[in-house]
C-alpha cells in the first residue's frame, strides 16, 4: 500500500553546527539600598534573525524581573531590559544559503540560567544562554509513505530519539560543569582581590608598626640619656655635700684641741696655787 501526498511546508535549509553560548553579567544602578533580593527571573521578550554580509545578527531583548525586599521588609518589583546581540559567521551553519531566496530564521532556547544579588545601590545579575537557529524555507513537499518504509522509520525513530537522549543527557552534564566552572573562577578571583587587599593592608600595617617602633627606641634612647645625666647631677651633688663635710672637720676639732688646751693650762695654775 502507497500513498502520496503535497502540501506547502516550512523546510529546515540550513542550522548551526554548535549551539552557541552567551555568558554575561550586567550591572543595573538603583536609586535606593534594599536589603536582600528575594526572587530573580529572566524571560525571552523577543528574538531576531538577520543577514548582515557573511554574518548572521541575532538581537534576543530579555526582560529581567527582581523582587526585592526593603530594609521595612516591603516587597517591590524592579524590572530591566537587557538586549543580546551576537554575531555568527555564515560559516558557522551546515549547509550554505541562497540569499536570493526568502528564507526565515528560528531562534532556539536550549537553557537560560541566571544568578543575582543586590550589593548597595547595585543589582548584579549573571546569566548564561545557550541557543540553537535553523534556517527554513516554504516549499512544496511530496509525501511518499509505504508499509515496510513506515516500520523502519519508526525503528530508526526510535534509535534516534535514544541517540536525543544521551545527548541531552551529556549536555546537560557539560552545562552544569560550565556553570560549576564559571562560579569557581568567579570565586578564585575574588580570593586573590581579598589577598591582594589583605597584603596591601598587611604592608601598611607593617610600616606603621616599623614606625611606631622607631619612634619608641627613640623615646626610651632619650628617657636613658636624661636618667644619666641624672645620676651625674646626683653624684656630683653628693660629692660635693660630703667634701663640704669633709673641710668642717678639721675646723672643729682644731677648736676642740685648743680648748682643751687652755682647760689643762687651767687646772694646772689652780693646782700651783694650793
Amino acid at each position: 500500500m502507497t500513498g502520496s501526498l503535497s502540501i506547502w511546508s516550512p523546510v529546515v535549509v540550513a542550522q548551526l553546527k554548535n549551539p552557541r553560548r552567551v555568558k554575561e553579567q550586567v550591572v543595573y544602578t538603583i536609586d535606593k539600598i534594599y536589603r536582600s533580593m528575594d526572587d530573580l527571573k529572566i524571560k525571552v521578550k523577543y528574538t531576531e534573525m538577520k543577514i548582515q554580509g557573511q554574518v548572521l545578527e541575532a538581537c534576543i531583548k530579555l526582560d529581567i524581573l527582581c523582587l526585592l525586599e526593603d530594609v521595612a521588609g516591603e516587597m517591590e518589583l524592579v524590572a530591566r531590559e537587557e538586549t543580546v546581540r551576537d554575531r555568527i559567521p555564515l560559516v558557522d551553519l551546515d549547509s550554505s544559503l541562497d540569499k536570493g531566496q526568502q528564507t526565515d530564521f528560528i531562534v532556539n532556547i536550549l537553557d537560560l540560567y541566571w544568578e543575582g544579588e543586590v550589593r548597595g545601590y547595585e543589582i548584579c545579575v549573571t546569566y548564561f544562554m545557550d541557543y540553537m537557529i535553523i534556517a527554513t524555507r516554504e516549499q512544496v513537499v511530496k509525501l511518499v509513505e509505504r508499509e515496510q518504509e513506515v516500520r523502519e522509520k519508526s525503528s530508526l525513530n526510535e534509535v534516534l530519539h535514544q541517540i536525543e537522549e544521551e545527548i541531552a543527557k551529556v549536555e546537560e552534564e557539560n552545562w552544569n560543569l560550565r556553570r560549576r566552572i564559571f562560579f569557581y573562577e568567579r570565586d578564585i578571583s575574588s580570593l586573590k582581590k581579598g589577598i591582594r587587599k589583605a597584603e596591601n593592608r598587611n604592608t601598611a600595617l607593617n610600616k606603621e608598626i616599623n614606625h611606631y617602633q622607631k619612634i619608641v627606641e627613640e623615646l626610651q634612647n632619650a628617657i636613658k640619656e636624661k636618667e644619666k645625666r641624672l645620676q651625674l647631677y646626683e653624684n656630683f651633688r653628693h660629692h660635693s655635700q660630703y667634701a663640704g663635710r669633709l673641710r668642717e672637720i678639721p675646723e672643729k676639732t682644731e677648736e676642740k684641741d685648743l680648748a682643751f688646751s687652755l682647760g689643762k693650762k687651767i687646772r694646772q695654775m689652780f693646782t700651783n696655787c694650793f
